[in-house]
């Protein structure tokens, strides 16, 4: 068992939880996953932190059920930033550097590492994550 701890679940309006906590399973292919929520208050984001925030749960998601560098290249070639969309996003999973602090902190380190560069289809063929020779 792995225990995922230390993510933020931000919303764009207020969850009912009752006693400000909600609890609950989740039923995955090698488990179950137990989930508790707790409201720990408001925060306010950029559009700048939305678009970095979207795009770093895009690519973990993505990287995460597929599995597979070329899908993940091809979703990030379609990741245009549309200002309207983005402050309409439903929720954002967020990497912090402990819940336990007062108050929480974002780990934007961890979120701005999928801000990395376009990679042209050439420079994709040099690093073939599927063989174990890199030729960049």
């Amino acid at each position: 068992d792995i225990p995922l701890q230390d993510i933020v679940l931000g919303v764009n309006t207020e969850l009912e939880l009752d006693n400000g906590r909600i609890l609950f399973e989740i039923d995955v292919d090698r488990g179950s996953i137990d989930v508790s929520i707790t409201y720990i208050g408001a925060s306010l984001l950029t559009s700048a932190q939305i678009t970095i925030s979207t795009q770093f749960q895009m690519t973990l998601l993505r990287v995460l059920l597929d599995r597979n560098i070329t899908k993940l290249f091809q979703s990030l070639g379609q990741f245009n930033v549309n200002k309207e969309d983005l402050m309409a996003f439903d929720y954002l999973l967020l990497p912090t550097k402990g819940v336990n602090r007062t108050p929480v902190v974002i780990d934007w380190v961890s979120v701005h590492s999928v801000s990395f560069p376009t990679l042209t289809e050439e420079q994709q063929r040099e690093c073939n994550p599927t063989s174990n020779r890199h030729d960049k």
